[in-house]
């Protein structure tokens, strides 16, 4: 499984040298010298491919949107930092949290960022800056998705409440009953987020859909 991921990353890296249009040289040596600076280029992008692979361990395995280096916009932001040091203080069950590992994964309707932070206990947060937290084991192909609905009250924007979630690779989308209504949810760089209605309150266990055309109700 972890061969067959770093080489879907070395392809999505790669297919951008699919668009390359080709170009008349003015000479041979330059030429040559172009042919060398591309391979050099599409090398450095398989090297990169391995590196991404191998950035990330243990409760982000899985999550191809998160296996890259660390960056800057991987970093929590102080107040999110300070929340989660809040509820470790509380001492729950899922360790210390590995702020130094955190992954940026995307952002909410309300225009919050969810990362993901792993913890000293091996387990999984989703963290969503200066609001929430749910954490618990890593994703696997039994569980392979978390699904959490923030309160609106919470949320302070006087909207319906926040169904979001991180799925594990080979998930492509979540399915749920809300209000009376179906929705299905298609999975985005390993994330879902839907905003219900005000009236909407409860949601039903999620169906999630694999790749392949099979799906599972998860309880």
């Amino acid at each position: 499984m972890r061969i067959e991921r770093q080489e879907e990353l070395v392809r999505r890296l790669l297919a951008p040298l699919e668009r390359v249009e080709p170009v008349t040289l003015v000479s041979n040596d330059r030429g040559r010298r172009r042919r060398r600076s591309l391979a050099l280029a599409v090398a450095f992008v398989v090297g990169a491919g391995g590196l991404a692979a191998a950035a990330v361990s243990g409760p982000l395995n899985d999550i191809f949107s998160a296996a890259h280096p660390r960056s800057a916009a991987d970093v929590l932001d102080p107040g999110t930092a300070a929340m989660l040091r809040s509820d470790e203080a509380r001492g729950d069950a899922f360790g210390v949290r590995l702020l130094g590992q955190s992954r940026l994964l995307g952002t909410l309707p309300m225009r919050r960022r969810v990362y993901l932070v792993p913890t000293s206990k091996g387990r999984l947060c989703v963290v969503v800056e200066r609001l929430a937290e749910s954490c618990g084991d890593p994703l696997t192909q039994a569980a392979p998705l978390t699904f959490t609905v923030v309160d609106p009250d919470r949320a302070g924007r006087g909207e319906g409440p926040v169904a979001y979630g991180v799925a594990r690779d080979g998930v492509v989308s979540v399915s749920f009953t809300v209000g009376g209504r179906r929705e299905t949810v298609p999975i985005h760089q390993n994330l879902f987020a839907f905003q219900a209605r005000p009236t909407d309150r409860s949601f039903s266990a999620p169906t999630v859909r694999f790749a392949d055309g099979t799906s599972e109700t998860l309880r």
